[in-house]
């Protein structure tokens, strides 16, 4: 009995410390290790508020999670969670004191910005280690290889993280338990062996490697076997890998649910092994070049046949993927009845054919379908749409349709989004679009329609949020739109209005008051005018709406700044250019832009100095600020230094003055996000500084038409992701720098009007193979034209007029890929970039270029793609024009004025189609104008003054339709010159009839008479001082003896 006691008493007292020792909280050692974590962290919106010394308790903390039993740390969740407070995210540094928690098996710092720190190698120590997410965190340099020491990883996240990159993929083989890898965005250009090393992870389920920059430059060895037989999930998009054989292993991997190829440049057929994956539910294969009129091995691929094996799909994404010969399309995909999503845009879909009638509609669980940028003009393909009862999303936008809108389309009373922009409807808009109850984002903008708009009927729509009638021509007053709007139950839903361009006129009155939800308005390009009216805010000028997008351009605001926008809390994009406003910016306008993504006042009449924006401590919080646009104003004094996170700045076209040093040599010790520089147009002076290794992630930097000097820097070389570059009219010197070379992305190269000098270096030729524009005019470049300028096939213009350079032109001038045929490949954005900030916004910027056509200096910007041209002139080149130049059928313009060439003109420079602009004045051509040269009918401008050409100007209007100055100081005859030409084509000086039937006769007596005349004054002149000079004729024997 007392033994049995005894065991009980001890049992309860075990009992006891166990309870105890549970209740006791987390241990002190991982305690003081978090408090040393916060220590070394910046918390702006203290998230870490929880963490305090006073509390022993560390596992009630936010983001802490212990051992219920044990007490020892076990996750580490430090993910802000919010998406759009740049300046509320964890940032600083990461103690080592992490490695106190032996035990922490789950580690979350996503979604953060560490100011682009290493990866502490010291992670590689954190055994226990399960979970790791650094996604979107602002880590840079290279991945430590001691991660590959967490040999219990399951799940890896570096997801977004732009400026990571790994050089050597080995050590991830020792991951033998990773289940789930994401490297999305980071540079794995170098890791050659990069799915050797995939392939000995067994264990792995889902692998993102979006945009790593893994081709086209790699090529995968044959291999025997695949070793992921688990892989469900697979995401290898925006790689640009162009060669299909680089992924062949993909179409083994049987189990693959999720696939996504987009973005790759792939062309020819889409590949047959596809239908070998028959468990797929999402595939993704947009923005490639696959071609559905190329012959495949498999006849049904053209047809899109292969998709009925495809059973289980729930997602399709085609986009960009040329089926302009896949007619049975939609009889295809009506056999996936498990589809959900159905993604056909810009895929030169056409319904001219007759549609076969379907007698029933098998996708039943259809929700969105996208069918927008095609061909449709048949309004039979909506009649099929009809059928699609559960759709929630329909997309027709930017196809040919004309007429009204189709009645039957009511019958999709389950619609949320409805685009229908960009065609032709015309009619009215329908009125009983009050059906779509259930609606809640309605674009009708860029249509035809006519009569009223039934704004009632749209006032119903009680769940409409988004609506865009932008470019339709409304005509009316905005404030008989709003005074429409604000009566029906649309006023307390609506929180997007876009009516920009509709032809509005008046003032703004009290009816937006009445719009409580508004959060984004654009009224941009009407003629509404005045400021916003007294009546929607209260006596402290506070409206009664929070704007978060305000879109206001080329409203007439009046020449102060709007107060009431002071009040405006929320605000995140901005643009009130283009306003009328002259007036200083108020001290409260700097602050509420603090909190602003985007802000655009460009194309005022603003003045004042800009604030030290990061220099003054009441203005700290410019942290937010990616899109800064002041262009076209009357800004003065020095630059403002910037926060490291502003993406584009344009302070182009002001007074600005003083040196770049202060703006561009920060003493902080950190890298700036800039993409886009514009400081072009001011009067900016002092030498270039040679500080650009602190701005990375540079795209274009426009230094032109100021007071620059100097060199250019050798720094500029290290932005390896440069594309434009313009430092065109400043007063630079010196020779091209060596470095330029590793800027291997540019396609812009424009520094002309300075006074560099030294030869044009061949390197140009082989290391910016990309380049576009090429303009070295106006500079003091000497020596040969080098033959490897002729490599860069994307060349379109290409100026190097107004220099020194002598020799020939290089006759492989006519080897440049781009300008061989008269079709125009370019697309638009390849002359310049659109940036888009999640779906928030996107922000573009257009490339623009001088461009000397047709004997005037003109600025090309939004159809610069389409300009092809070649300006030589004003050198000493010499001998003949090449003919190989001829072979540039898609060249637009070619001067060649005003150098030594000499010989003929190309006889078949009528093969030169696109030909609108020629000059070649000014030279020592000689011989007759090519007959070929009559069918350039594009030829719009013709200056061949000053050479030595003879005989007669062909026939034919268009050579005939120019002016007589094109053909002046030659030998020519035939219209449009006075003089005629002989028999035998030849030059023939013009005489006035005066002699009726004599004429001839006259002529021939006048024509002898003075070319006896000539003679004996010739004779004469020579011979006549010899024969009574004796001194002259010894002057003359020696000079005959010293020429023998």
């Amino acid at each position: 009995m007392g033994l049995l006691t005894a065991l009980f008493i001890g049992f309860l007292s075990l009992a006891t410390l166990n309870v105890a020792f549970c209740n006791g909280g987390c241990k002190e050692s991982e305690r003081q290790a978090l408090l040393k974590l916060k220590q070394d962290m910046v918390d702006p919106a203290n998230q870490l508020a929880s963490w305090v010394a006073d509390d022993e308790d560390c596992c009630r903390w936010k983001g802490v999670v212990c051992d219920n039993m044990t007490g020892h740390v076990l996750e580490l969740n430090l993910n802000d969670g919010n998406d759009e407070q740049l300046e509320a995210r964890l940032g600083g540094k990461i103690s080592p004191s992490l490695l106190h928690l032996k035990h922490l098996r789950y580690l979350d710092l996503s979604n953060n910005n560490f100011g682009e720190i290493h990866i502490p190698k010291f992670f590689g120590s954190l055994k226990s280690l399960r979970i790791l997410n650094l996604s979107y965190s602002g880590f840079a340099g290279e991945v430590p290889h001691h991660l590959g020491n967490l040999s219990n990883l399951k799940y890896l996240n570096l997801y977004e993280n732009e400026n990571l990159h790994i050089e050597n993929f080995q050590w991830l083989s020792a991951l033998s338990s990773l289940e789930h890898l994401d490297f999305t965005s980071v540079n794995l250009s170098k890791a050659a062996n990069w799915f050797h090393v995939i392939n000995t992870l067994p264990s792995l389920v889902e692998l993102h490697l979006s945009w790593c920059e893994l081709g086209p430059h790699y090529q995968v060895h044959p291999i025997t076997s695949v070793n992921l037989s688990s892989l469900d999930v697979l995401d290898l998009s925006g790689n640009n890998f162009h060669d299909l054989s680089i992924i062949k292993w993909v179409f083994r991997l049987k189990k693959l649910i999720f696939l996504d190829l987009s973005v790759n440049h792939f062309d020819g057929p889409i590949p047959y092994d596809l239908q070998n994956l028959t468990l797929l539910r999402h595939l993704d294969l947009s923005y490639n070049y696959f071609n559905s009129s190329i012959p495949n091995r498999l006849d049904n691929f053209s047809s899109l046949q292969w998709l009925s094996g495809l059973s289980s799909l729930e997602y399709l994404d085609l986009t960009w993927v040329n089926l302009s010969k896949a007619s049975n399309w939609f009889h295809v995909v009506n056999t996936l009845p498990s589809l959900v999503e159905l993604r056909l845009s810009w895929c030169e879909l056409e319904l001219h054919y007759q549609v076969h009638p379907i007698t029933s509609v098998n996708l039943s669980s259809l929700n969105v379908l996208d069918l927008s940028r095609n061909s449709f003009h048949n309004l039979s393909i909506i009649k099929w749409v009809c059928g699609l009862k559960k759709l929630i999303s329909l997309d027709l936008s930017s196809n040919q349709f004309a007429g009204p809108i189709p009645y039957d389309l009511q019958n999709l009373t389950l619609l949320r989004y409805l685009r229908l922009s960009s065609n032709g409807f015309n009619s009215s808009i329908p009125d009983w679009l009050d059906n779509f109850s259930h609606l809640e984002f309605l674009e009708l903008l860029n249509n035809d329609f006519e009569g009223e708009i039934p704004i009632r009927s749209i006032g119903k729509l009680c769940n409409l949020s988004f609506l865009d009638l932008s470019y339709v021509n409304l005509s009316l007053k905005i404030s008989q739109i709003l005074e429409m709007f604000s009566t029906g139950c649309i006023s307390n839903s609506l929180e997007t209005l876009h009516l920009d361009n509709c032809q509005l006129t008046g003032q703004l009155t009290n009816q937006l008051g009445n719009f409580k939800s508004l959060r984004e308005l654009s009224l941009f390009d009407n003629s509404i005018s005045g400021p916003i009216p007294t009546s929607i805010v209260d006596f402290d000028w506070v409206p009664h709406f929070q704007i978060q997008i305000l879109r206001l351009g080329s409203w007439h605001l009046g020449w102060q700044f709007p107060q009431w926008l002071h009040s405006q809390k929320y605000l995140s994009y901005l643009d009130i250019s283009d306003s009328k406003i002259v007036d200083k910016v108020p001290n409260w306008f700097w602050e509420l832009s603090s909190q602003c993504l985007y802000v655009n006042i460009s194309h005022n009449q603003i003045h004042g100095h800009l604030p030290s924006i990061l220099s003054s401590p009441s203005l700290n919080t410019f942290l937010n600020i990616i899109v800064f646009d002041f262009s076209s104003n009357n800004f003065i004094g020095p630059l403002s230094r910037i926060s490291s996170n502003m993406s584009f700045l344009d302070f182009s076209n002001n007074k600005l003055s003083g040196s770049l040093s202060y703006f561009l040599c920060h003493e902080k010790n950190e890298f700036m996000r800039m993409r886009i520089l514009n400081l072009g147009q001011n009067f900016l002076f002092g030498e270039l500084p040679d500080c650009w290794t602190k701005w990375p992630n540079l795209k274009a930097i426009v230094l032109a038409d100021n007071n620059l000097t100097g060199k250019i820097p050798w720094s500029i070389g290290a932005l390896s992701y440069l594309v434009s570059l313009h430092l065109q009219k400043n007063y630079l010197s010196g020779e091209i720098p060596l470095s330029l070379s590793n800027c291997t992305e540019l396609e812009m190269l424009q520094l002309s009007e300075n006074e560099l000098d030294g030869s044009i270096p061949p390197w140009v030729g082989k290391s910016l193979s990309n380049l576009i524009i090429l303009n070295l005019g106006s500079n003091k470049f000497l020596g040969h034209i080098p033959n490897e300028l002729c490599s860069l096939n994307s060349l379109q213009i290409l100026d190097l007029a107004h220099n020194n350079l002598f020799g020939s032109l290089p006759r492989c001038i006519g080897n440049i890929s781009v300008l061989l045929s008269s079709d125009n490949h370019s697309h638009e954005f390849d002359f310049g970039f659109v940036f888009s900030y999640g779906n928030m916004f996107e922000v573009a910027y257009l490339e623009n270029a001088f461009v000397s056509i047709k004997g005037q200096l003109r600025e090309y910007d939004n159809i610069l793609y389409l300009v092809k041209a070649m300006d030589f002139s004003s050198n000493n080149l010499s001998g003949e024009i090449p003919s190989e130049i001829t072979y540039l059928q898609g060249l637009q313009s070619l001067n060649l004025s005003h150098n030594l060439f000499t010989g003929r003109i190309p006889r078949n420079i009528g093969n030169m189609r696109m030909l609108e602009s020629v000059d070649f004045s000014g030279n020592e051509l000689s011989g007759s104008i090519p007959e070929s040269m009559s069918s350039l009918t594009f030829l719009g401008y013709l200056n061949l003054s000053n050479n030595q050409l003879t005989g007669q100007i062909p026939s034919g209007t268009q050579l005939q339709s120019f002016s007589a100055s094109s053909y002046a100081g030659n030998k020519l005859c035939g219209l449009p010159l006075p003089h005629k030409c002989s028999v035998n084509r030849s030059f023939v000086p013009s005489i006035q009839n005066k002699g009726g039937k004599d004429r001839n006769g006259i002529e021939s007596i006048c024509l002898f008479a003075s070319v006896a005349l000539g003679f004996i004054v010739g004779f004469w002149s020579v011979l006549g001082p010899l024969l009574i000079s004796k001194q002259w004729r010894c002057m003359y024997y020696q000079f005959l003896e010293k020429m023998w």
